[in-house]
């Protein structure tokens, strides 16, 4: 989760992943050098439900995708019959 500490990661135009705390590069101009507390809170919810599933990487180093399946939803049904 280097994304959530201020780590940016880009391909080089050689193709090789360079990373870039942007954090610090904020701080370094008079900007902020902290995550804002409720992108963090928000942040702490996604990281939450992460093992509810699958956090596969895609080609963008700073992008995942989570996928989870839910079980088949059952369903019962009863029949009543009445003769008066």
């Amino acid at each position: 989760m280097a994304a959530q500490q201020g780590t940016f990661q880009y391909k080089a135009a050689n193709g090789s992943l360079q990373s870039v705390n942007v954090l610090q590069i904020g701080g370094s101009g008079s900007g902020p050098t902290s995550i804002n507390s409720n992108v963090s809170a928000q942040f702490q919810k996604i990281n939450g439900v992460l093992a509810d599933g699958t956090l596969a990487p895609t080609s963008d180093p700073n992008i995942s995708t989570l996928n989870w399946l839910y079980p088949a939803r059952q369903t019962t049904s009863t029949r009543l019959a009445f003769r008066l």
